[in-house]
């Protein structure tokens, strides 16, 4: 790579002009087509949206529930038909009147009779005669909100619930490539026996590819955020592992993945995810992947399920996927072979193994609609292209475009500089929005 373009003025176009020239250039330029593919494939169209800051919102509501860890327990011997809870958590008020909470290590439930910062009272539940003091509701024990008993005759209603909402603030990133190409150039460029300019015309299509796998890099491993230094406002989207680190399971090992890594990755994701059947997504490097199809209890199991699979369907055809299924969980897995590009990313990253939940989450307020948890999103319009290419004429102008000026019988082309070459531009402001919390990211922390 060198930004004076050795490849066109080092020797003479004449030289290149024989039939001993192959067509075309070989290239072994890899490409991170999947790693910008996964986002369209489970996201659809890009989201578009308008935000001076370049920030987009999601409002999510996650699992919650009344739950608080004992700290004390009054009377502290004997039984008796009520007790006093104090919690670890001094502030603590989530519990309602007429609330039957249970004991996590005893399975015995009370009643809350009165609650208040920090502590409540509870009262005996049919099927418990007394509480035990020293047995039930023990410091340490867990305590969670079951559901509401009220009394037979004349029961009122009860205090409100409110649920909780958080906002996960994702950004818009702006990435350019430009390429710059005299007109000269095309003299000088290689010709091939067919005919066709290879290497000026390439250069063109060079920045599209470059342009491509920078938005791979940002949508997997940008760090997202603001800030607004000395040269300028910038923004940066949040990438895929980061939003897992924040929000996710994360594990950081010394020891190599194995087929229990995954399976323990997978229960964690299913914790998460609360449905009875999961379909979780593994996404991992070359060396991943081959540490764990070395165990040989998956070797004799794992099936090459190719676009027969709920993943994705035919969406995701010309990818390998292979399939596995345990404690009702169907693990796909995908090589991710941009994973372990060595050009771009420390070897480590190929035993990365990148576990998604991409089911499509049930969205409050929109007529029950899921929204799927990873979308590309763009700043603008609904009609707007995320990506845009500009072209910007040099002295030859615009092709068919002329203009006369006065009498004067020669024409002039229509341009936008002086200049006498072209100017070539690829911009995008798009990035990826990821809820993150239900999947999981193990990344091998050892010497290699």
């Amino acid at each position: 790579m060198n930004l004076n373009n050795p490849q066109i003025f080092s020797v003479p176009a004449l030289e290149y002009q024989y039939d001993n020239v192959a067509s075309g250039i070989t290239s072994r330029q890899k490409t991170w087509q999947l790693a910008t593919m996964i986002p369209s494939v489970f996201g659809g169209k890009s989201v578009p949206f308008n935000s001076r800051e370049s920030n987009y919102k999601r409002m999510i509501r996650p699992r919650q529930n009344a739950i608080a860890t004992v700290a004390a327990v009054t009377p502290s011997t004997g039984t008796s038909t009520t007790l006093t809870l104090t919690f670890v958590d001094g502030s603590y008020d989530k519990f309602r009147k007429d609330d039957v909470i249970r004991d996590d290590k005893t399975n015995i439930e009370g009643k809350v009779l009165q609650h208040y910062p920090g502590g409540v009272v509870i009262g005996v539940q049919p099927g418990t005669a007394e509480f035990d003091a020293t047995t039930h509701f023990q410091p340490s024990s867990v305590v969670r909100f079951n559901y509401n008993r009220s009394r037979t005759f004349n029961s009122g209603g009860t205090e409100n619930r409110f649920w909780e909402n958080e906002v996960q603030v994702d950004y818009s990133d702006i990435t350019n490539e430009t390429i710059q190409l005299a007109r000269n150039e095309e003299i000088y460029s290689y010709i091939g026996k067919d005919g066709n300019i290879y290497v000026w015309s390439q250069q063109i299509q060079d920045i599209t590819d470059s342009h491509m796998n920078q938005l791979g890099m940002k949508y997997w491993f940008s760090k997202g955020g603001s800030h607004n230094p000395a040269y300028g406002y910038e923004t940066s989207t949040v990438g895929i592992r980061e939003r897992i680190i924040l929000d996710g399971t994360y594990y950081p090992e010394a020891s190599k993945p194995t087929l229990d890594t995954v399976i323990q990755m997978a229960k964690a994701m299913a914790d998460k995810n609360g449905t009875s059947f999961q379909d979780f997504l593994f996404i991992m490097g070359r060396d991943a992947m081959y540490s764990i199809q070395n165990d040989p209890f998956i070797r004799n199991t794992i099936s090459n399920a190719g676009t027969a699979n709920t993943i994705g369907g035919s969406s995701v055809q010309g990818l390998n996927v292979m399939q596995f299924t345990i404690a009702n969980m169907k693990l796909n897995f995908l090589l991710g072979t941009f994973l372990s590009d060595s050009m771009f990313l420390a070897p480590s990253h190929s035993y990365s193994i990148y576990g998604l939940d991409l089911t499509p989450i049930p969205t409050l307020g929109s007529g029950g609609m899921g929204q799927s948890p990873l979308m590309k999103i763009h700043r603008g319009n609904a009609n707007d292209e995320a990506s845009m290419f500009s072209y910007v004429p040099g002295k030859r102008g615009i092709k068919g475009l002329v203009k006369s000026v006065g009498n004067v019988t020669n024409s002039f082309n229509v341009t936008a500089s002086n200049v006498d070459g072209d100017t070539y531009n690829v911009q995008s402001d798009c990035g990826i929005s990821f809820i993150g919390d239900g999947s999981a990211l193990y990344e091998y922390t050892g010497s290699l």
